[in-house]
């Protein structure tokens, strides 16, 4: 049965009275010697995305020699956006976020001077080795247009979308074994990445290098208590079936207090889901497994780009931010997936291969980032990590609370699943780790030492516990 593709760019079809952008004159005038073919990959009055492949043969005059495709962006001034007095325009106008996206891709991860390049590479330590994961460069840059052009990562798509059981119809997968080695492969990759993001070493090389940098995240960054923080309590509210008003308020107490006392200390990418981390398609990413196995190739191939770093903050959270917000949208896309093998109208590889690799990439996040961070493993000694824990528990529930409710959860026709159960089903698993986190770290330890609600060990593993 043909399920629903869930692309990563969502909006293709522009709202009313809405004008897309002339991406091909703005090319004309940058580089009047090629001629692109324009494809939209995204289009709404906030942002416009396309892909401009050039079609004519190279000549001297090319500006872009080495990119036969680029990624254009387009974000008007916030003032001329249809969206005022939203959540996010109450906080900052968008043009500040969008300084702090073109910052962290032109100098931080600039591919010859910038602080964080190695961090693309398996092991700093060698200096040949090949990128694994890759943050698009940023090749030219108008304030006045308010265009972007960027290096074009590939025919990637989001880890969303690899994770959507309809991409595994049609695929000739020899074993199972195949997609769950692959799974993990990409987790340890994802994993990796981020410790080394969250160290010590890349902040310290972020403010060595980088003398802009402090300013830049910090003076741009914006509270998400708006975003992210209020909406909980109506949430808890509507979708908290076994939970009384009381309990939610208190619940939403400890979530409040968390994201305002808790202060971060590594540089992080800020809002950290499956839509910003691009994956190579599935064929793909097949290929290169079979190729690397009969060939004996240990040489590392780019699988993946980590992309929109608006959010991103010198002094942010790590294990209890990014990291924990991304196994919470991991975590409920396992319960989606879980809900449509339930209601399916009869058996469906396409689900269960999706539930394996959903399985396989936490375990490979989870093993991976522990083994490179090697944090203190015992909760009850160590109050750093006591703090880390309970903050990062908070988190988790949190976001699963606010995944639940904000994500299109498409049910395929045929499937007997009811969507407002399924949401409840995921706030109520947010809900449990909010209360497993207590009301203060004491309450945390004993809850954990009595009945650890991590029974899927997401937290656990990520701790290395």
């Amino acid at each position: 049965m043909a399920m629903h593709n869930s692309l990563p760019f969502r909006s293709r079809i522009p709202s009313p009275g809405f004008k897309q952008y002339d991406f091909q004159h703005y090319l004309s005038t940058l580089d009047p010697h090629s001629q692109y073919h324009i494809h939209v990959l995204k289009s709404s009055p906030l942002k416009q995305v396309v892909r401009a492949t050039r079609i004519n043969k190279l000549s001297a005059g090319c500006r872009w020699w080495f990119n036969t495709s680029l990624i254009l962006e387009y974000a008007p001034p916030y003032e001329s956006t249809n969206d005022p007095g939203g959540p996010l325009s109450a906080l900052v106008g968008r043009r500040n976020l969008r300084e702090v996206d073109i910052f962290v891709q032109q100098s931080l991860f600039n591919p010859n001077t910038g602080p964080l390049t190695y961090i693309s590479n398996q092991e700093e330590e060698e200096e040949d080795t090949e990128e694994v994961v890759r943050v698009p460069e940023l090749l030219h840059h108008c304030s006045e247009s308010g265009v972007l052009v960027i290096s074009d990562p590939g025919e990637f798509v989001t880890l969303w979308d690899i994770l959507t059981p309809s991409r595994f119809e049609n695929l000739t997968v020899p074993h199972v074994n195949t997609l769950r080695s692959i799974g993990s492969e990409l987790g340890r990759k994802i994993g990796r990445f981020f410790a080394k993001l969250h160290s010590a070493f890349s902040r310290k090389n972020v403010e060595r290098c980088a003398p802009a940098a402090k300013q830049k995240l910090d003076s741009t960054f914006v509270s998400i208590l708006e975003t992210k923080v209020l909406p909980v309590l109506e949430r808890l509210r509507t979708y908290g079936t076994d939970i009384d008003s009381e309990t939610a308020q208190e619940l939403f107490r400890r979530v409040v207090k968390v994201h305002s006392t808790i202060r971060g200390s590594c540089f992080t990418h800020g809002d950290l889901h499956p839509g910003a981390i691009l994956i190579r398609h599935w064929p793909e990413l097949i290929t290169i497994s079979r190729l690397r196995r009969r060939m004996d190739d240990e040489n590392e191939y780019v699988y993946m780009s980590v992309v929109d770093w608006k959010w991103a903050k010198l002094n942010g959270c790590g294990i209890d931010g990014d990291m924990a917000q991304l196994l919470a949208s991991l975590h409920c896309h396992r319960i989606y997936l879980e809900a449509l093998k339930s209601g399916s109208p009869g058996p469906n590889d396409r689900v269960e291969e999706a539930l394996l690799v959903t399985h396989a990439i936490v375990w490979g996040i989870c093993t991976s980032y522990s083994e490179v961070i090697q944090i203190d493993q015992d909760v009850h000694a160590s109050r750093q990590t006591a703090t880390l824990l309970r903050s990062a528990l908070v988190l988790h529930g949190r976001e699963m609370i606010n995944g639940a409710v904000e994500r299109d959860w498409f049910i395929p026709t045929g499937f007997r699943v009811d969507k407002t159960l399924l949401i409840k089903k995921m706030v109520g698993v947010g809900i449990k780790y909010l209360q497993q986190a207590g009301k203060h770290r004491a309450e945390m330890l004993d809850n954990w030492s009595k009945h650890p609600v991590d029974e899927d060990a997401y937290i656990k593993s990520l701790f290395g516990i």
